[in-house]
């Protein structure tokens, strides 16, 4: 049984999908087993294969690893006052 879970967020779209993947994997395979990996993805524009390409090697590696997609648009920072 797994003791504890490390949250890994990062976020990502298809230009970045690359650098995704390898923070994923890179995390699953030098985490020590027994610790649950869950990751929160801030999707910016990750296309539907890349998600389940993603989901389906995370999952080959490290079946209790979660994989959490949270989608963000621009509309999600309207008013946000940056000065």
């Amino acid at each position: 049984m797994k003791k504890e879970t490390i949250v890994v967020a990062t976020t990502a779209n298809d230009r970045y999908f690359q650098g995704l993947c390898v923070t994923v994997l890179s995390s699953i395979v030098s985490t020590d087993p027994e610790y649950r990996l869950s990751f929160r993805i801030f999707d910016t524009g990750i296309s539907v294969s890349n998600k389940q390409l993603l989901s389906r090697l995370c999952g080959e590696l490290d079946p209790s690893a979660d994989l959490h997609f949270l989608t963000i648009t621009e509309n999600h920072f309207t008013g946000l006052v940056t000065d």
